[in-house]
């Protein structure tokens, strides 16, 4: 990987609801490189999302360490989080209509942000971002003049208007049928490629490891598992990936459900050392019980 851009060192978010603490985040731990374009998965409530609210500088984490770049996410002040989150962060929503003015045309659109930051000359930048989402031809249309592809990528282009560092998408492709949302992942490849945006794309769709190179899954407010995609030299495959369960700082992992389930393990389990690794053991509540 290439020098990091984004590390999360035991991440912490809690919430008080009703009176009531919930951690979103229990000590998560996170390392992104430079131009990377990363998967993140989860169930709804695992804390992707807040990890991407603090990221993107709209909520602060409660404990450990979040840099972006040269920011300490957790020691700025509100101005300068409001500067980091302007400066350094585009934002794509699921529903493309969040990024957008519906009375302007997609060009108008692109601008806007723009002169909004006080940039002159910003019309050539807008053409070019709209050709690069494939728009060039459709910049004069109003949103309602638009399919909702064709809205999530002015929705891109808006996002990239004021050349930020990072690129959060947030289930960008969630409204969208197949062959459409494939258009927005070639789409964000080739800015990936093109302008070198780290990207961190958050998704309930596990395909997602097909159009990146990585992919993380949190799962309870930690990094639980890891899946990277590995170059074949076959004719007829594209690549093959890896999977690997994550360790936090303390060295805590997390067994997977499916797993837990089909070995029945619930409380105990016994490490045995083995010559190549580690065997993970189930140990039933009654076997504990007879032995001790």
């Amino acid at each position: 990987m290439s020098e990091s851009f984004i590390r999360c060192e035991s991440l912490v978010k809690i919430y008080k609801l009703s009176g009531v603490e919930v951690q979103a985040l229990q000590g998560l731990d996170l390392s992104v490189g430079q131009g990377e374009m990363l998967g993140i998965v989860g169930a709804s409530g695992s804390g992707k999302s807040t990890l991407m609210n603090i990221l993107g500088g709209l909520d602060r984490p409660t404990a450990g360490n979040a840099h972006v770049g040269q920011y300490n996410l957790l020691k700025l002040s509100d101005r300068a989080l409001t500067h980091y989150r302007r400066s350094m962060v585009g934002f794509v929503w699921q529903q493309a209509a969040r990024n957008l003015v519906p009375y302007l045309t997609a060009v108008e659109n692109v601008e806007m942000p723009m002169m909004l930051a006080g940039r002159r000359k910003t019309g050539e930048r807008a053409r070019q971002l709209l050709e690069m989402v494939g728009l060039a031809d459709r910049r004069h249309h109003r949103l309602d003049q638009l399919s909702g592809g064709e809205q999530q990528r002015v929705a891109i282009a808006v996002a990239l208007a004021d050349e930020p560092e990072l690129l959060l998408a947030d289930e960008p492709t969630g409204e969208l049928d197949n062959a459409t949302a494939q258009t927005i992942f070639d789409v964000l490849r080739t800015i990936n490629t093109s302008l070198g945006v780290t990207m961190l794309i958050v998704t309930h769709d596990p395909a997602i490891a097909q159009q990146v190179n990585r992919v993380v899954s949190v799962r309870d407010g930690k990094l639980a598992a890891e899946t990277i995609r590995r170059a074949v030299e076959t004719e007829d495959e594209t690549g093959t990936h890896v999977s690997y369960q994550m360790l936090d700082s303390a060295g805590r992992m997390q067994i997977p459900k499916e797993y837990r389930e089909h070995f029945q393990i619930k409380h105990r389990v016994i490490l045995e050392p083995q010559e190549d690794g580690i065997l993970i053991k189930p140990v039933s509540d009654e076997s504990y019980e007879q032995r001790h």
